[in-house]
Formats: C-alpha cells, structure tokens, sequence
C-alpha cells in the first residue's frame, strides 16, 4: 500500500500497525513514478535510480535484507537447519 504525502494518517496507521509487531521505517509513498515505470515493465530504479521513488525502494529493500540476515544470525545460533 502506497501513503499519501502530507498525510496524518501514515503516521496514525503506522503506529496502530506497531502494536502488532516490526514496520519497515520507511514509507513508500504513492507516486506517479511508479505508474509510469510499468508501463514497459521497469521498476523505479532503473528508470529513476537517483528518484525518491527509488530511494524509498532502497530504504525499505534494505530494513527487509537486515531483518532477513537478523534472522538467519539467530537461527544459526540457536542451530536449527534452516540456517
């Protein structure tokens, strides 16, 4: 889901969503550069890797690569296989 600028709510639903558990940081917010980048099939950063589009792709891709690298560190400590 993308936020709408300027808007109280993002902040309201993410403090709401944080009583449930970990929310990326970063917000992705609804931009027309993401419409126009699909049309020939393209992402944000290739179309625009230096855009706020793109930095907040990169912003969130990064929170989810540590919680994802956080969490194989504490399986292979604990042992468990999937590690």
């Amino acid at each position: 889901t993308q936020a709408k600028p300027n808007s109280r709510l993002t902040v309201q639903a993410m403090a709401a969503l944080s009583e449930h558990g970990i929310v990326a940081p970063s917000v992705v917010y609804d931009r027309v550069d993401y419409a126009a980048s699909m049309i020939d099939g393209r992402t944000v950063l290739e179309t625009d890797p230096k855009g706020r589009s793109a930095g907040e792709m990169a912003e969130l891709w990064r929170f989810v690569k540590n919680r994802i690298n956080d969490s194989k560190k504490t399986r292979k400590r604990a042992g468990t296989k999937d590690a």
